[in-house]
């Protein structure tokens, strides 16, 4: 089971636990969550631009963690869409409070 257990807890909510399918899709979007964390770990620490040394060559690249952070949020695009839907479907969106009467 992935880390993130009140992100987790909340999609959960959303599903059907008995579809295999969906329980898949909220362990995928916590697994990208944490891969998203740690790569930004990796980028706080080491920078957007790291030194490769080769031999008695040294340069410097894009951190390659740049490139996989790019990728998961890719990936974990279509579940945000996926899970929208969800919430639209439960009626669960949270609706705006009408302020008005306090700002007249």
């Amino acid at each position: 089971m992935p880390k993130r257990t009140p992100i987790r807890s909340e999609l959960i909510k959303l599903i059907n636990e008995r579809s295999p399918f969906e329980v898949e899709k909220v362990d995928r979007y916590c697994n990208l969550l944490n891969d998203i964390e740690n790569l930004d770990k990796e980028i706080n620490e080491n920078g957007r631009v790291i030194t490769t040394i080769n031999g008695s060559q040294e340069f410097k690249k894009e951190n390659p963690a740049l490139s996989a952070k790019l990728k998961a949020l890719a990936q974990i695009r279509p579940l945000d869409d996926w899970f929208e839907n969800k919430r639209a479907e439960k009626g669960t969106k949270k609706e705006e409070k009408d302020w008005s009467k306090f700002t007249k």
